[in-house]
């Protein structure tokens, strides 16, 4: 694993996966790489479709110096599952999905990072078993995030 990588790990049910920027809006995730480690409950975007969903992320290292309407954006409904975009990110907080599934909302948003292909599959499998859990067993569940060793 490179320095250009982060795991994002959920500990009540011991997976965890990979991450790596993608072709574009590098300079945010290295605005997030800056700011690791951290941690929040997870959850998912119940009416955008199948994503988890971080919400009030603490970036506690360097404040968000970045314009989400000034990045490169991509179409939350066309991009591809496994992959990461920032919404309302602001100061010393951050709120980003990754798409688990589809996705229902024809907004554009800053994507940034997605998980790698080979992680991808236990991804999907996590994301579904949150939702399930949310919605029905009410169950809470955290995520943290960490860079990748060497």
């Amino acid at each position: 694993m490179s320095k250009a990588e982060f795991i994002m790990r959920w500990p009540e049910l011991n997976k965890q996966v990979r991450c790596r920027p993608i072709h574009h809006n590098r300079e945010l995730f290295d605005w997030f790489m800056e700011n690791l480690p951290t941690k929040c409950v997870q959850t998912v975007t119940v009416v955008a479709g199948l994503q988890l969903y971080m919400q009030n992320v603490k970036m506690p290292k360097v404040e968000c110096n970045w314009i989400q309407e000034n990045q490169p954006l991509e179409y939350m409904a066309d991009y591809p599952v496994g992959r990461a975009m920032f919404f309302m990110t602001a100061g010393h907080v951050a709120n980003f999905t990754f798409k688990a599934g589809y996705a229902t909302e024809p907004m554009p948003y800053p994507t940034w990072a997605e998980v790698v292909d080979e992680d991808k599959e236990t991804f999907v499998a996590v994301a579904n078993e949150i939702w399930e859990s949310v919605l029905m067993d009410k169950k809470t569940y955290h995520v943290e995030f960490f860079a990748a060793e060497d």
